[in-house]
């Protein structure tokens, strides 16, 4: 007794191809399931140019104490320990001793010129100037909304007559 029908014929499916492995004994390393090493915890910094040689000693010395000074305070900002005030103050502090650095070391016809201010007069310009535009605007935006208002009530009043 055959279990199919006789309108369904048993077909033959070869088994899949299986090719063997490769032989690449001695290509791989020997312990393939090894964990990767920990994780770099950084510790230090080590800032290198070339250019700190030609700096006098005593002002190398100074320029060293605050940068030290300064990653400080960054890093304590950073780790939690002081906060933004903090950082700032260093900030201020670490600017001002570069400043001085800069003014005694670089001849004063060799120092870029600092960016002038612009004056109270000139910034009160600017800002009458930007109240004036933006005083136009809002005139200009209110005669665009009473005309399309206008257009809008002639319209609907045009169909209540008819």
């Amino acid at each position: 007794m055959s279990i199919l029908p006789q309108s369904l014929s048993a077909s033959y499916c070869p088994p899949p191809l299986m090719l063997p492995a490769p032989n690449i004994a001695g290509l791989l390393p020997a312990n393939v399931h090894s964990e990767p090493p920990p994780p770099l915890r950084p510790t230090e910094l080590i800032y290198d140019d070339p250019r700190l040689a030609n700096l006098l000693p005593w002002a190398f010395a100074d320029f060293r104490r605050e940068v030290l000074s300064f990653l400080e305070a960054a890093v304590s900002l950073l780790s939690g320990e002081c906060d933004r005030r903090q950082f700032a103050e260093a900030n201020i502090r670490f600017n001002g001793q570069i400043a001085l650095l800069y003014n005694l070391l670089v001849p004063p016809d060799q120092q870029a010129p600092l960016p002038i201010a612009k004056t109270r007069a000139e910034m009160d310009e600017e800002i009458d100037a930007i109240r004036q535009r933006a005083r136009q605007r809002l005139i200009d935006q209110y005669e665009a909304t009473t005309q399309r208002q206008a257009a809008r009530r002639t319209y609907w009043e045009g169909r209540a007559q008819s």
